[in-house]
């Protein structure tokens, strides 16, 4: 029988952290994890056999346009266009900036200097969030072009699918399919003294292999460290901001909370983008500060 460590850290990365995300999910030679995750969210005939990574910072048309730094971007064997991210904190216009960021990827297709037909690759952008977003009792929800009138989808082109942690509940013995496997696995994988038997097979087998502590250099291990220590002062962060936030009823004093936020985020050393991205203040509001 497999157990749980009850401590905030066990035998391997907390795949909810950043650094474990991206290292985990977002290098070629982990790139096999991948694939299988979202042939598994992503359930249909053609499968992905293979995904080359993108560039994950990109750029506006102007210096004053507003930049966007996915945690992985890749594009697939099939063709299609991913952004990936964990989210661990709430954030306020999220679905905007989903969109916002799905902009990016759109306009690379864009054939300059030929004819072009406006014909766009398919994109899909996944969030894997560890909060509800949404007040019902799903938490898979996949969203899409989609006409009122009929409800039929009108594009494939433009895809978001959000997957809400807290609302997926089942214990080990209650998984049913490899969509569950891996949904226990973001959510426990930090928690964990050993493998699950539940949870079996290479994929998996070398997920917990990547993920084992033991097996990091020191200097991954520091920032591991890192990223654990500053993903969880966000979390508080920007739950210390909404409170005050609604304490004050006002909109300056939503703003003076949000502002100390960005002020402890920068003496974190969190990059400026991150910041924006957190607490949805622009990068020349969080530089003058």
């Amino acid at each position: 029988m497999n157990k749980e460590i009850n401590s905030t850290t066990g035998r391997y990365m907390d795949l909810l952290t950043d650094f474990a995300f991206k290292t985990l999910l977002g290098q070629d030679r982990n790139k096999a994890l991948l694939i299988d995750f979202l042939n598994v969210l992503i359930d249909r005939p053609e499968k992905i056999t293979d995904i080359q990574y993108l560039p994950t910072e990109h750029l506006g048309r102007t210096e004053k346009d507003r930049k966007a730094i996915f945690d992985i971007h890749c594009v697939t064997s099939n063709q299609e266009w991913y952004i990936i991210e964990m989210q661990v904190a709430r954030q306020e216009h999220f679905l905007d900036r989903c969109l916002f960021y799905s902009t990016f990827p759109i306009q690379k297709q864009a054939k300059r200097g030929k004819k072009w037909n406006y014909k766009l690759e398919t994109l899909y952008h996944v969030a894997i969030l560890n909060f509800k977003y949404f007040d019902d009792e799903y938490y898979i929800s996949h969203l899409s072009l989609h006409r009122e009138e009929t409800k039929a989808k009108v594009s494939s082109t433009q895809n978001i699918i959000i997957v809400e942690l807290p609302g997926f509940k089942k214990r080990l013995q209650e998984l049913e399919n490899r969509l569950d496997q891996w949904l226990y696995c973001f959510k426990h994988l930090g928690r964990l003294e050993n493998q699950p038997e539940e949870i079996s097979g290479n994929v998996f087998k070398q997920l917990y292999t990547a993920a084992e502590l033991n097996n990091l250099t020191p200097e991954d291990m520091e920032l591991y460290d890192k990223s654990l220590v500053r993903d969880r002062e966000v979390i508080n962060m920007m739950d210390y901001s909404r409170k005050e936030g609604r304490a004050e009823g006002r909109m300056k004093g939503r703003m003076e909370s949000l502002e100390l936020v960005a002020k402890k985020l920068l003496d974190l050393h969190l990059p400026v983008a991150e910041i924006a991205q957190a607490t949805g203040l622009s990068p020349k509001q969080i530089r003058s500060l």
